[in-house]
């Protein structure tokens, strides 16, 4: 994936965030016609979002599962009383990490072929870098 392509990610996660966590204090009546408002106000155009507008539909799509399983992680913790920005993130990292296999799938195999092409990773300690050797 090119430098271009993970920025063009970025932001569609950005974009995403921003969306959710707006949806989450004032769900719209009508979805369509909100992400076109939404993304209408945004820098670039609707097109180069593709990314983070499938996350917001993945999320609201799945969103009473999320709900469910970030509960069922916040012990000793009420639903109601989480922040709602940090809801926001959570729910879509979680949508990432349960619905799109495709994304682990890559971070996966290009993390393998950084490994095998020898690149400098952390020590234990992290005051020095040691080569990989794959």
């Amino acid at each position: 994936m090119s430098k271009a392509q993970f920025v063009q990610r970025r932001d569609g996660r950005v974009a995403a965030l921003q969306y959710l966590f707006a949806w989450s204090m004032n769900p719209p009546k009508n979805l369509a016609e909100d992400l076109r408002v939404f993304f209408e106000n945004m820098d670039q155009p609707r097109e180069y979002y593709a990314f983070g507008e499938e996350l917001i539909h993945g999320v609201i799509e799945h969103s009473a599962d999320i709900d469910a399983h970030i509960k069922g992680l916040a012990h000793n913790w009420e639903f109601e009383r989480i922040a709602k920005i940090d809801l926001a993130i959570c729910v879509l990292a979680m949508f990432e990490m349960i619905y799109r296999k495709i994304s682990r799938r890559s971070s996966r195999s290009t993390r393998r072929s950084t490994c095998r092409r020898g690149s400098r990773t952390p020590t234990r300690s992290g005051s020095s870098m040691a080569s990989s050797t794959g």
